[in-house]
């Protein structure tokens, strides 16, 4: 973890717990998620109640799972990535 700002540390921690999602792990408690960041409680509550709010998480009783908003930034990349491509080698086309 970076030695710095506070936003950027509190950056890093939410993306850990967003790390923790994983197609084999889809949903997760509250006590999955301490666990596997090896964050302290107050923390990992923190941290999931912002993510929730923002709808990078949602809640199904005790258990999370990914929001629907990063559903729409991985569309966003998987779009983007086509057009990585060079034009010779598209794995489909690329807006065209």
């Amino acid at each position: 973890m970076s030695e710095g700002q506070p936003s950027i540390l509190v950056m890093e921690k939410a993306v850990r717990v967003l790390d923790c999602f994983s197609p084999g792990q889809t949903r997760l408690s509250l006590s999955d998620i301490r666990r596997l960041t090896g964050m302290p409680n107050s923390t990992v509550a923190r941290l999931v109640r912002t993510l929730v709010a923002s709808e990078l998480l949602q809640r199904t009783g005790d258990e999370y799972c990914v929001g629907l908003r990063v559903l729409g930034w991985a569309s966003a990349a998987s779009a983007a990535r086509t057009c990585w491509w060079p034009p010779n080698q598209w794995p489909r086309t690329c807006g065209t």
